[in-house]
């Protein structure tokens, strides 16, 4: 009977190292910093900010909007994130009455009627992400992008502060983030010549080209020829970014020198 009663002990105290501290939706920053820490601002993104907790061996990353968590991604700091604990993460996270269903044609995991979304981030598969799609697709807003001819201050006041990505020959290349995309603004002579937009969760969609065209100013024409959109002429490219199609590019080829 000891020897029992020591064992059930010793597996209540693997199971609650095991278990992994998440975040969950809808929380705001002071609820979820009571069960993960602090935490510490990871990158802020025009409108939302990310922060990164450290816990358990696992860094769940959190996206808040309106000081409400709306995205969460978790990896481990060990290893690759296995399935169970992908299982444990669906169990803590889900709500009573609304569990996590797997839906094999999307490969993904539903709950809340298709409100929340739960998969392997894709690209990303060593993080597992849960997200509010409404409430992220609602700040999936391009009707600033696509202004090419601006200096860096007017682009940082549309994307935020960024950082420098790469350098190019005879231009500077910075990255920003906004709205769950990534930008990175080619400038050369002190002005923008080339965006290239990608988004965070997904490839850019056909949708999002159109929203990216039309924030561009419109008036873009297919060529089936060259496979790319042209404007002003030629002298403005869009397409799908050769040897990267999960990027979506506009440039303008004059003021790039080719």
């Amino acid at each position: 009977m000891m020897k029992t009663h020591r064992l059930f002990r010793i597996l209540l105290i693997f199971v609650g190292l095991t278990v992994p501290a998440t975040a969950h939706l809808g929380e705001s920053k002071t609820e979820i910093a009571r069960r993960l820490g602090k935490g510490k601002t990871y990158r802020s993104r025009g409108g939302w900010e990310q922060r990164e907790y450290p816990k358990n061996g696992m860094t769940t990353y959190v996206v808040f909007a309106n000081d409400k968590s709306i995205w969460e991604l978790t990896k481990r700091n060990d290893k690759k994130i296995s399935e169970s604990d992908i299982l444990a993460l669906l169990k803590d996270a889900a709500t009573p009455g609304h569990p996590f269903i797997w839906h094999a044609d999307q490969k993904c995991y539903l709950s809340d009627g298709g409100k929340v979304k739960a998969q392997r981030q894709p690209r990303h598969d060593d993080f597992f992400s849960i997200m509010n799609i409404e409430a992220v697709t609602a700040l999936e807003d391009v009707s600033q992008f696509g202004c090419l001819g601006k200096t860096a201050d007017e682009v940082a006041q549309r994307y935020g502060p960024g950082a420098v990505h790469q350098p190019r020959a005879g231009m500077e290349q910075r990255e920003y983030g906004k709205n769950g995309y990534t930008i990175q603004v080619v400038f050369k002579n002190g002005r923008s010549v080339w965006e290239l937009f990608k988004r965070e969760d997904k490839d850019v969609t056909e949708d999002d080209i159109v929203k990216i065209l039309t924030a561009a100013g419109g008036g873009f024409i297919w060529d089936d020829e060259a496979k790319c959109f042209f404007r002003d002429g030629k002298r403005l490219q869009a397409q799908r970014e050769p040897g990267h199609p999960d990027f979506f590019s506009i440039k303008d080829k004059d003021a790039i020198g080719h």
